[in-house]
């Protein structure tokens, strides 16, 4: 064969092969990576040092959130980001947030993605302890009504509650506790983070992002709450009467709060 035809032919081979290496290069290493939602559901706290990121977390019901580390002029404090999450082969797209980009498939509670430009490695945080009663507890609640409990109301606050709401004091009071509380909600997860949604003065929407558990040796009765001014577990915040997949039922005090899942 005429080494002068070899020579283009030889040419266009080597070509095609760097186009060829190209493509596969592009594609490592996550074409093959398929995630699921078991496999991410959870809380992740990101390790590497100085990161924007603290941790990223995935309900089962497709909810994200993700809290940063943020800095201003009264000093570094954290920041959340909340939405929802749909999830497309090694993406885990959050809504009106980014993308996370999966390197691989999380494994021996380790998982590796690529978020924002930042090359990340975040480690899983242990769950609330496991039963039926944390599942149905893990998810978000919307107050529904209340009751108050008149049992739980001394002499002294009867007379005090009559003089200021006359006969039908009892009703009176129910419905002014409902006004002021109308707006709460509740998010827990099973990894202990707790959301709670309130408003404020001026009719405003807060939240506030803590940390649940249930109550030590409550039998699963009470939870309890992270009080971040007093650096310490507010013990039996509040009594659980019932729990199911479509109601809760909370006692506080004199006060019972009756909530319906969202």
């Amino acid at each position: 064969m005429n080494v002068k035809n070899l020579l283009p032919a030889l040419a266009s081979l080597l070509v095609m092969t760097a186009f060829s290496s190209c493509d596969k290069n592009n594609d490592w290493p996550y074409s093959d990576v398929n995630l699921t939602a078991e496999d991410i559901i959870g809380k992740w706290d990101v390790e590497n040092v100085n990161s924007k990121y603290a941790s990223f977390e995935f309900t089962k019901d497709g909810d994200y959130i993700v809290v940063e580390n943020s800095s201003g002029e009264n000093g570094t404090y954290l920041s959340y980001r909340l939405g929802t999450y749909t999830i497309n082969a090694n993406k885990i797209v959050l809504s009106a947030y980014g993308t996370v980009e999966a390197v691989k498939v999380p494994e021996n509670g380790i998982f590796n993605f690529l978020f924002a430009g930042s090359d990340l490695t975040a480690l899983k945080v242990s769950n609330v302890s496991s039963s039926a009663k944390t599942d149905l507890i893990c998810r978000s609640w919307a107050l529904d009504t209340l009751s108050v409990d008149s049992l739980q109301i001394s002499e002294e606050d009867r007379n005090e509650y009559y003089l200021e709401y006359g006969e039908n004091w009892l009703q009176a009071l129910e419905q002014q506790l409902y006004e002021d509380n109308k707006g709460i909600s509740f998010l827990f997860t099973k990894a202990g983070t707790c959301i709670l949604t309130n408003k404020d003065a001026q009719n405003l929407p807060t939240m506030k992002f803590t940390e649940w558990k249930w109550t030590q040796n409550s039998g699963e009765t009470a939870i309890s709450l992270w009080d971040d001014e007093n650096d310490a577990w507010a013990e039996n915040y509040a009594q659980v009467l019932s729990v199911s997949d479509k109601t809760l039922e909370l006692q506080k005090g004199k006060v019972i709060y009756y909530y319906t899942a969202k």
